[in-house]
């Protein structure tokens, strides 16, 4: 919320899934757990990607759930955002990917 009351602080959700995916991908022992430490961590990865697409493209279209938002700039801000959403996804789950092969895959 733009006054400060409740809601997700501005970019936080595409921090904590970066601090997970950290978290996972800095396991002591990763072989371990096979693949699906793999799918694990990539998919925070992906997740932080789709977070960073909102805060960046449709969080201040989104205040008030759109109240103040005119109907042609929300339309332009969610065109905006899933096509990004898809791009942030790609590019951070390929980002990810190179951090898991550089620390060894199963």
């Amino acid at each position: 919320m733009p006054n400060g009351h409740g809601g997700v602080p501005f970019l936080g959700g595409p921090i904590l899934f970066a601090i997970l995916f950290a978290v996972m991908a800095s396991l002591p022992n990763p072989q371990r757990f096979g693949w699906a430490w793999v799918a694990i961590s990539l998919a925070f990865a992906a997740l932080a990607g789709w977070r960073l697409a909102y805060h960046l493209h449709m969080r201040a279209a989104d205040e008030y759930d759109g109240a103040y938002t005119a109907a042609d700039a929300f339309l332009r801000a969610t065109r905006r955002y899933r096509i990004a959403a898809v791009i942030y996804a790609i590019l951070s789950t390929a980002a990810g990917f190179g951090i898991l092969w550089w620390r060894g895959l199963p």
